[in-house]
């Protein structure tokens, strides 16, 4: 049973997808539906849900909705984090609305709860008081057979210069989606200050990632600062791509205000690449000391931050080293095995 449940790790995207195995159902996560109209069936790929499965694991809270009703199978649902309760201002309005009723349900129905990280545990027990005991802190994990250091950071930074017609190839990476929590804003203007006051000629900032909502802002910012050649947004580019952007990168940041995880800031260091990363809410937590820290409120320490990361070698060299030890700790069978000790439990 274990080593089915390992087929957690898969050579997709470095995130979980569904599977079968004989006593449980595990539902949805980032597969995509094939349908024109973008509905969640395609979700439902499991071919044991219609034949009464033992236990039903929900991976996304969206599934949730479809399958509450099966009132004698003792369900568990991943709440990766309640950013719509305790920060709907982050969220589309309807959006936490919808989150906010399903994470409510899921609490008082599951048999299991797990989330990703000691700080939103402590979030969810803050509010749900009642959900300790059922309450489980499981880290996810990363492909470290996809994610890992570059044989030839620079030649690979030259293809990349290439492909996307980069202003050079040293370039600062963010991997994330325009929104407001993920704070793009003050990093670009950080970024701006930073290229003012050290008049770095040779370097220039990439995002990476689809666009999200309310990010006008972040365009009209690039365009007051006249960063537009210094700028470049990647939007919808392949894994693979994700993978090399974070190998040849001259260092990763992630200022976001609010994460229940953190998966670009791992997968940046399983790359050997340093990382700036935000030390509140999980990001610290994550990062566990092998990222240079910011206070992503504060547009002055990121600042510091660019600086120090591109212009000091030995804390480069040190930071590499560290996240790339850290990121061993995220792996997809340590992961299994702990889920899978939810399911014993819960069945």
């Amino acid at each position: 049973m274990i080593s089915q449940c390992q087929s957690l790790n898969t050579p997709g995207n470095g995130r979980p997808v569904n599977h079968e195995c004989q006593r449980c159902l595990l539902i949805g996560t980032k597969y995509k539906p094939k349908n024109a109209s973008g509905s969640y069936g395609g979700y439902l790929r499991c071919p044991r849900f219609f034949v009464n499965p033992n236990l039903l694991y929900f991976m996304r809270l969206i599934m949730y909705r479809f399958l509450h009703f099966q009132k004698k199978i003792p369900m568990i649902v991943t709440l990766h984090d309640i950013i719509p309760i305790t920060n709907p201002e982050f969220c589309r309005y309807r959006d936490a609305i919808a989150c906010q009723f399903l994470i409510r349900h899921a609490i008082r129905k599951a048999a299991g709860i797990i989330t990703d990280s000691h700080y939103s545990a402590e979030q969810i027990v803050t509010r749900f008081p009642q959900v300790q005991s059922k309450l489980n802190i499981i880290y996810p994990g990363i492909d470290h057979d996809r994610f890992t250091p570059a044989i030839n950071r620079n030649e690979l930074a030259q293809q990349l210069l290439r492909q996307f017609r980069l202003y050079s190839p040293h370039f600062l990476l963010c991997v994330t989606t325009l929104n407001p929590r993920r704070n793009l804003v003050r990093l670009i203007q950080a970024f701006s200050t930073y290229l003012q006051s050290s008049k770095d000629t040779d370097i220039c900032f990439v995002i990476a990632g689809c666009r999200g909502w309310k990010d006008h802002t972040i365009f009209k910012t690039i365009e007051q600062l006249n960063l537009e050649t210094r700028i470049h947004f990647l939007q919808e580019i392949s894994d693979n791509d994700i993978v090399r952007l974070n190998q040849a990168a001259l260092a990763a940041i992630n200022g976001s205000l609010l994460e229940g995880f953190g998966f670009p800031v791992l997968e940046s260091m399983a790359c050997g690449t340093p990382v700036i990363c935000s030390s509140t809410t999980s990001l610290g937590e994550i990062s566990g000391g092998a990222a240079l820290p910011i206070d992503p409120t504060d547009k002055t320490t990121i600042v510091e931050a660019i600086h120090t990361i591109v212009q000091n070698q030995s804390i480069w060299n040190d930071l590499s080293k560290r996240g790339l030890e850290r990121s061993k700790n995220f792996t997809w069978e340590k992961t299994a095995r702990a889920t899978y000790k939810v399911y014993e439990d819960c069945l």
